[in-house]
């Protein structure tokens, strides 16, 4: 019974939590798209954050850059990085790591960036198997996202690979319609083909000037935007095109 209900604890806890870019894209000349996210594991529609008087929260505003290509070619992305260490005190779900200051979701998965490999499945013309340099020598974006949730809100720069361009490296064939992510923790994650594709939704190997830490998904993890905060899956491992 314990196990069930911290489950159930875990679901509520994050489809609390809301992703958020700044409401403007300088590239954009129409509306921002509106996306309907996949049901949520208890067969819910995701729910939008509320504070604890029961009024939405709003969306954060930032004057970050927002998706910045920061480069075309990595010349040092074959440079082997140092790897982040487990910490020696793991926050419990939804505490503060002291390192980041950033409250931690999930159950920590511990990969070794070799060894790693995303792999790329389903409907595609050429299934990859993408080691952590092969992202890493793809073009290179960051953006800074605000993770608001009904007690707290973070905010952090993030820098990745785009997840629409290792898509489109597969081969994504006309009769796809979704993505479902998979995490090392056993996350399966489903979202709209479009919202893959967009511009501001990305696989981050890097958060500020360092490889992400692995508490929050080293080596890589998926920063989805405008949905629920369960849909950017950690510790990602696998992206299945349906």
């Amino acid at each position: 019974m314990r196990k069930i209900s911290r489950r159930l604890f875990l679901l509520v806890f994050l489809s609390a939590c809301s992703s958020f870019r700044p409401a403007t894209r300088p590239y954009l000349t129409g509306p921002l798209p509106t996306f309907v996210p996949e049901p949520t594991l208890t067969g819910q529609p995701a729910q939008q954050a509320t504070t604890p008087t029961g009024q939405p929260t709003q969306q954060a505003m930032t004057s970050a850059p927002i998706n910045e290509v920061v480069s075309d070619s990595d010349t040092k992305c074959q440079t082997p990085i140092v790897a982040p260490t487990e910490p020696a005190v793991i926050p419990a779900v939804g505490g503060v790591d002291e390192t980041t200051g950033r409250h931690m979701m999930g159950t920590v998965q511990v990969l070794d960036a070799q060894s790693y490999r995303l792999t790329v499945t389903g409907l595609v013309d050429h299934p990859l198997s993408l080691t952590y340099d092969d992202l890493r020598c793809m073009p290179k974006m960051t953006e800074t996202v605000t993770t608001k949730c009904y007690a707290f809100s973070d905010t952090a720069t993030w820098s990745g690979v785009l997840i629409s361009d290792v898509l489109k490296k597969a081969g994504v064939q006309p009769s796809a319609k979704k993505v479902t992510q998979k995490g090392a923790d056993d996350a399966i994650r489903t979202v709209t083909l479009d919202m893959a594709m967009d511009a501001h939704n990305f696989l981050a190997y890097q958060m500020g000037d360092k490889p992400l830490p692995i508490l929050f998904g080293f080596p890589v993890r998926s920063i989805i935007i405008d949905v629920a905060g369960q849909y950017s899956v950690k510790w990602l491992t696998e992206l299945e095109v349906i």
